[in-house]
């Protein structure tokens, strides 16, 4: 960390992890049971059943992932554009480089578009403008 300029020691990224998953929890973001999992430690008796194995289910590891996401806003040291993931507002950017309108684009629902037909566009869109 000081070789990146930051003068702080790593116990301090770790608090705020903590303190701002606490306060993503008390918004209803995230599980306890998972925050304490997310933080390292083992958890009451009852994650003996559910987060303290060798190999979490697959399921459950993707709850994890989609509650971690909804934590990001808590997380983040800058925020994001109100109603608008910091990847969706990417990809847009990406659509009207490639020439699509602002109107062409707000038709789309880019989070149901699968990746490969969103890389697909993007590449039509894009062929020939570099």
């Amino acid at each position: 960390m000081r070789a990146a300029g930051h003068p702080w020691r790593p116990y301090v990224l770790r608090a705020y992890f903590d303190t701002q998953l606490l306060l993503a929890e008390s918004k209803g973001k995230v599980a306890h049971d998972y925050r304490v999992f997310m933080m390292g430690h083992r958890g009451s008796m009852e994650a003996r059943y559910t987060t303290d194995k060798q190999r979490l289910p697959g399921d459950l590891v993707d709850d994890m992932r989609e509650a971690y996401g909804r934590c990001e806003p808590f997380l983040g040291t800058a925020p994001t554009p109100e109603g608008e993931a910091g990847g969706e507002r990417v990809l847009k950017l990406w659509l009207q480089a490639g020439g699509m309108t602002e109107a062409e684009i707000s038709k789309m629902d880019l989070a149901e578009i699968p990746d490969e037909d969103l890389l697909k566009l993007l590449r039509e869109r894009l062929k020939g403008k570099a």
